[in-house]
């Protein structure tokens, strides 16, 4: 298997197993709880985000090599959308009634560093396995096709519901 589908496959998994892990302790006193990152809405999305970034990881049909551009975006999504969902965990609880009894768990951090490098790794590791930084011109580059990409797969879909729409308005229409 490619060193990249690797990374990203080892990476995702170690999201979802964050998520398992406690996020969050509160201590008052004698008493002590923790809840998991699948004990809380926003980590579920979080979970599936991770999900997601390893399904697009072993999608394809020669695993020796790199994961195909068409789906390095769907593994860039899946980290963003765990990072945007572990970022807005983080502030609604760092902004809630009694914050200061609270400390974030090692679930959490192992979350965001998951969602963070899932994000960057289509960028920075190549399908060789080199590690490269990226320039400014390469990620513009980079999200201007990712960006063209989504709104051409966007527009297929509009055509095909239209199509759908227009085709069982013509079956009503042969009905009557």
């Amino acid at each position: 298997m490619n060193k990249q589908r690797i990374i990203v496959l080892i990476t995702a998994g170690v999201g979802v197993l964050s998520c398992l892990m406690p996020w969050a302790k509160v201590q008052v006193l004698f008493f002590s709880d923790s809840v998991s990152g699948l004990g809380v809405w926003t980590g579920w999305f979080a979970f599936l985000g991770f999900i997601l970034a390893g399904i697009f990881a072993i999608l394809g049909d020669d695993k020796t090599k790199s994961i195909e551009k068409d789906k390095t975006k769907f593994v860039t999504i899946g980290g963003a959308v765990a990072l945007l969902f572990i970022l807005l965990t983080m502030l609604i609880w760092s902004n809630s009634e009694g914050s200061q009894l609270m400390t974030f768990g090692l679930g959490m951090y192992l979350a965001l560093l998951s969602s963070i490098a899932l994000v960057a790794i289509p960028f920075v590791l190549k399908g060789n396995g080199d590690f490269e930084m990226p320039t400014k011109d390469s990620l513009s580059e980079d999200f201007n096709q990712m960006k063209d990409e989504i709104v051409e797969d966007v527009k297929d879909l509009k055509d095909e519901v239209e199509k759908k729409i227009d085709h069982k308005s013509d079956d009503k229409k042969t009905e009557e």
